[in-house]
C-alpha cells in the first residue's frame, strides 16, 4: 500500500512538472507564436522512425514508454520488454497519409534471464513519373522505401528496475540513390507499485548521406510516467519528447479504459504537433487456437488525410 501511494504521488509530480515546464516555455514565446511549424517529423533523415507504429500506444496518444507491457516495448521503450512470461509476435499495418503503407512486425521471446526480440519497419510507395499532361511515363514507376531492422534485448537490472536496447540498421531509397545508417535505442523502466516511470533515447546513430548530403537521424529523449488504476481497469499515461531538431518539447497523453473483460477503449492527446491532436481506438481481447490475442485499432485525424492503425498481438 504504501509504495503504491509513493508511486502515484511521484507519478502525479512528474505529471505535475512536465505541464509547468512546457506551460514555461509557452508563456516565454513571442505573441502569435503557434505550433503549425512544429512537425511530428522533422527536418532529419530518416524521418519515418518518429511514426508511432502499433495501434494500441497510437490510439493513447502515444503515450506508451511508462506502459510498455506487450511487444510496442520495442518501439516505445525496449525495457517493458524485460517483463515478458512468454513469447509475443505482433504485425501491425498502417494506412498513412495518401494511404502510404507502412507495416511492422516484431517477435519477442524470453530466455534465461532475458529477452530478446526482433523487428522490422517498412513504409514504402510508389511513385510514377508523368508527362506535362499528368499521363502515366511508361516504365516510370519508381518504388521509394524507408526500412529499419532491429535486434532488441531486456533484462532485469533490480528489484523493480529494467534496461533494454534496441539495435538498429536503417536502409533507405529512392529513385537510383541509397543510403544506410545504424542506431541504438537505450530504455529504463522503473516499476512502483501501480506506477512506472520511463526514461528512453531513441535513434542514436551515424547520419544517412544522400545526393552527397548527410542527414542526422531523429534522435529524441522521452520521458514518460503510467498509472494503473486496478480498481476501474485503467492506465493513464503521460510522455515528455524532445527530439534533437524540434526546439519545443512535444506532449503526449493517453488513456485506456477495459469497458468490459474482452473490449478496451483508448484515447490520446498530442500537444506539439501539427498533424494528428487527438486519437482514439479500442482494442478486442479473443483466443485464437489457444492463444491468448489482441486485436487493436486507432484512429487519427489529419488535415491532409485520416490515418488508421490495425495491429494484432498474439502470446504464446
Amino acid at each position: 500500500m504504501y509504495n503504491a501511494k509513493l508511486g502515484f504521488w511521484i507519478c502525479l509530480g512528474f505529471s505535475i512538472l512536465n505541464l509547468v515546464f512546457i506551460c514555461s516555455i509557452l508563456c516565454l514565446l513571442p505573441a502569435g507564436t503557434s505550433f503549425a511549424g512544429i512537425s511530428s517529423v522533422g527536418t532529419a533523415g530518416a524521418d519515418f522512425l518518429l511514426l508511432d507504429v502499433g495501434a494500441r500506444p497510437t490510439a493513447m496518444g502515444g503515450a506508451f514508454a511508462a506502459i510498455a507491457d506487450d511487444s510496442n516495448a520495442i518501439a516505445y521503450n525496449p525495457a517493458g520488454m524485460a517483463l515478458f512470461k512468454k513469447e509475443e509476435l505482433q504485425a501491425t499495418h498502417i494506412d498513412y497519409m495518401a494511404l502510404i503503407p507502412y507495416e511492422h512486425i516484431s517477435y519477442a521471446q524470453p530466455i534465461s534471464g532475458a529477452v530478446i526480440g526482433f523487428s522490422i519497419f517498412s513504409l514504402h510507395t510508389d511513385i510514377w513519373k508523368t508527362d506535362a499532361d499528368g499521363n502515366d511515363i511508361m516504365y516510370g514507376r519508381v518504388i521509394s522505401s524507408q526500412n529499419a531492422y532491429a535486434f532488441s534485448l531486456a533484462f532485469k537490472l533490480r528489484t523493480d528496475l529494467y534496461f533494454g536496447t534496441n539495435l538498429k540498421g536503417i536502409y533507405v531509397s529512392t529513385y537510383t540513390y541509397s543510403a544506410g545508417s545504424g542506431a541504438l535505442d537505450l530504455g529504463l523502466l522503473y516499476k512502483i507499485g501501480n506506477a512506472s516511470l520511463g526514461l528512453v533515447g531513441q535513434h542514436l546513430g551515424l547520419p544517412l548521406k544522400m545526393y552527397s548530403q548527410s542527414d542526422a537521424l531523429p534522435a529524441n529523449i522521452k520521458l514518460g510516467c503510467g498509472i494503473k488504476i486496478p480498481e476501474a481497469d485503467m492506465f493513464v499515461a503521460l510522455d515528455l519528447n524532445k527530439a534533437y531538431d524540434i526546439d519545443i518539447p512535444r506532449l503526449n497523453f493517453g488513456t485506456e479504459f477495459w469497458a468490459i473483460s474482452w473490449m478496451a477503449l483508448r484515447g490520446g492527446l498530442r500537444l506539439g504537433y501539427d498533424l494528428g491532436d487527438w486519437t482514439m481506438g479500442m482494442g478486442f481481447k479473443v483466443k485464437i487456437l489457444g492463444n491468448l490475442t489482441f486485436i487493436d485499432y486507432a484512429y487519427v485525424p489529419m488535415i491532409i488525410d485520416n490515418t488508421h492503425r490495425f495491429s494484432m498481438i498474439i502470446k504464446f
